[in-house]
């Protein structure tokens, strides 16, 4: 039988009908809510009928019972500091740097989960990143399926996204592979449901209800338009979700947010449940303004780059080509060295062209012993695939006019 409790649970749809106008109308036009605040009395004064069903029927359609939003906080935590471009482009070099840093499961390797830890200060977060970047392709698995290798052109186009989209299809990556639909879906409801909620306190359970109210409400929407076209190609060629989209997704989602310190603890109710609030970092897209890259950017003579906050992941890009991260900190530390260097001319840089970058960066010209060093990889760098990954390197002042036979035998 139906009651109250059982309207309650999400995984059962219920439709309330009726053939009377006057019982819709004094819903969908409010007569009832005044009648219910003047004691079950109508405007004409006169006894509003049968107030112990209309109570019934109103606890049914009162969102505050689906979504309690709580205002007083045991125990208030302070703000988590969310994911940023800066780290997540730090991750991304990082990857570049050690390709090899997963198990065949996906897992961190112990070593690597150690240095992500010294680096970047939470390597639980750094897990969950890597397996978006992983389902978002931005990083596939090499012809040997032991090493990751970058889709620059995903990555470049992800980078083109405005910041609270790049976040939130991080977020719903975090569900696995996903069709661009279903992509698309699930990091437009965690949009929509974390705008919803900002500014309230709610617990995750509250939260995946608001997200199943609005997902309910745009069931019957129209594909997105033209202009959110850049969105759904994001992902081509992904492989189809196993599951549909659905509640899953949006709780991966949801947890995801919360790892990356997008949906924040503010503390506990009465019961011990944690409450949530969202942290306004998530909307902040002050990073996608054009930024003055001029004197963002300063290196030493160790080759060490120090990076300023603020630039987005679409300014970080052409950077982490050629530098390793070292620590992620309010200031970005990088460094240039030769492996880095040479991963960078087999993506097709040149002394030349890192040179023109850094400038783009510092007004400050660049240490000479660095110029040097760019200039002596370059002239040393040749190579050429060979066999299921095989690289010769060749210097160039050793490669004669005449051909060079090579004899696989």
């Amino acid at each position: 039988p139906f009651t109250l409790d059982s309207g309650k649970d999400l995984s059962v749809t219920v439709t309330l009908t009726t053939d009377s106008k006057y019982v819709c109308d004094s819903v969908t036009k409010g007569w009832v809510y005044g009648w219910q605040k003047r004691g079950w009395v109508k405007s004409d004064k006169k006894p509003a009928l049968n107030p112990d069903l209309w109570g019934r029927l109103l606890d049914l359609l009162d969102i505050g019972i689906l979504l309690p939003s709580y205002q007083h906080l045991e125990g208030q935590a302070a703000m988590t500091e969310a994911l940023d471009a800066g780290k997540t482009a730090a991750m991304m070099s990082y990857i570049l740097a050690h390709p090899d840093l997963s198990k065949a499961d996906g897992s961190l390797k112990k070593k690597h989960a150690e240095e992500l830890h010294e680096t970047m200060g939470d390597e639980a977060q750094m897990q969950v990143l890597l397996n978006s970047l992983r389902n978002l392709g931005i990083f596939t698995d090499g012809e040997d399926g032991k090493r990751l290798v970058a889709d620059w052109d995903k990555a470049e186009r992800f980078a083109q996204l405005d910041s609270p989209h790049q976040k939130a299809y991080l977020c719903a990556a975090n569900m696995g592979h996903l069709s661009r639909s279903s992509l698309y879906q699930s990091a437009q409801l965690l949009l929509d449901t974390l705008q919803c909620a900002a500014g309230n306190h709610y617990g995750r359970e509250a939260l995946l209800r608001l997200a199943f109210l609005l997902q309910q409400n745009a069931s019957g929407a129209d594909q997105p338009s033209a202009t959110s076209g850049r969105f759904q190609r994001l992902i081509a060629g992904s492989p189809q979700d196993a599951a549909a989209f659905g509640e899953g997704s949006i709780a991966a989602a949801l947890d995801a947010a919360i790892s990356f310190g997008y949906v924040c603890k503010e503390g506990n109710d009465s019961e011990g449940e944690s409450i949530y609030c969202v942290n306004p970092a998530f909307f902040d897209a002050s990073m996608d303004r054009k930024q003055v890259l001029t004197d963002t950017v300063t290196i030493d003579a160790a080759f060490t780059f120090m990076i300023l906050p603020g630039l987005s992941l679409k300014d970080l890009l052409p950077l982490i080509k050629f530098l390793d991260i070292v620590k992620y900190d309010k200031v970005l530390s990088f460094e240039i060295s030769k492996k880095a260097a040479m991963r960078s001319f087999d993506l097709g840089l040149t002394a030349q062209s890192i040179r023109e970058t850094i400038a783009c960066y510092s007004s400050y010209p660049i240490p000479q012993n660095l110029e040097m060093s760019l200039d002596e990889w370059f002239g040393s760098y040749s190579s050429a695939s060979l066999y299921k990954g095989y690289v010769l390197k060749v210097s160039g002042e050793k490669v004669s006019s005449k051909a060079i036979s090579i004899g696989v035998g």
